[in-house]
């Protein structure tokens, strides 16, 4: 079966069809696949039923890796996080609820990550959604003069940060934030493949923009995140069981929707592809 590709609304990703996910994708499909992510950006593959060896499996061509440095996984396999409000043993077995701000995976690391990809193994009847912004055709249908002034304008990217609003209730140790410093990346992002430039951005994890004063760049990058997340830039997916969702954090901004964890069941599998183009400046040491 061939592989075909069909809109998932206009303007904004694709659902993908023609593939058993559970079996080793040949060469052939992988580069079919790394073409339509970095041409659409956002891919869906429905029932998908995949085990974390096979998600693993299928996510490896598209590059290393990452493990997270504060995450819940799998036993055995840390290259899943689990998104989860399921209790089992009397403990959480993932994070819920912690990414309701619009945001993009793994900018404040020095190569940010690449792709992502999203299994759904339980879905809620309501909520906990997932929400994707093109960001890519937000940048193009900026003004021209917005465009000239953010284009050698560059955001500082925290995860201290980050982790201090969403998990006020796990600090990062000194080691950890020596490790992972607060880093500046373009505002007008170039794709390392297609050069194609998107707004790189996120909320909770910006502290400002180099060479603004702070309460200017922190408005500059809110009212360029409400721009880009216009209705017509923006696709809300219900998840089914055995959903993929796979995207490309270079070009989109993402988030949770509200899951109310004490009458829902949630449960998501996430693997995350390394980048591999140093691109932001150390902030701070």
């Amino acid at each position: 079966m061939s592989i075909v590709f069909t809109p998932l609304k206009p303007g904004v990703g694709m659902q993908v069809t023609g593939l058993d996910l559970r079996q080793p994708i040949t060469p052939e499909d992988q580069a079919v696949l790394s073409a339509a992510i970095d041409e659409h950006a956002i891919l869906l593959f429905r029932d998908q039923h995949l085990t974390p060896e096979q998600q693993v499996a299928f996510s490896r061509p598209f590059g290393d890796l990452n493990i997270h440095v504060h995450q819940r996984m799998v036993t055995g396999m840390p290259e899943i996080i689990v998104l989860s409000n399921l209790i089992e043993d009397g403990k959480p077995v993932g994070s819920a609820n912690c990414a309701l701000s619009w945001h993009t995976d793994g900018t404040h690391l020095e190569k940010p990550v690449s792709i992502s990809i999203l299994h759904c193994v339980v879905a809620p009847e309501e909520g906990g959604e997932t929400q994707f912004a093109d960001t890519r055709r937000a940048y193009d249908t900026l003004p021209a003069e917005t465009r000239a002034f953010i284009d050698d304008k560059k955001a500082i990217h925290s995860y201290a940060l980050l982790q201090q609003r969403s998990f006020p209730d796990r600090p990062l140790s000194e080691e950890k934030k020596r490790a992972i410093p607060d880093r500046a990346q373009p505002i007008a992002f170039p794709h390392p493949r297609t050069g194609r430039k998107a707004l790189y951005l996120g909320q909770h994890v910006i502290k400002g923009v180099v060479g603004m004063p702070d309460d200017e760049g922190v408005e500059l990058v809110a009212s360029l995140v409400r721009h880009a997340t216009q209705d017509e830039f923006v696709y809300c997916h219900k998840w089914q069981p055995g959903d993929l969702m796979m995207w490309d954090n270079y070009g989109t901004l993402h988030r949770a929707t509200y899951l109310d964890v004490d009458r829902q069941r949630r449960r998501l599998h996430r693997t995350t592809v390394n980048g591999e183009v140093v691109t932001g400046d150390v902030v701070g040491g």
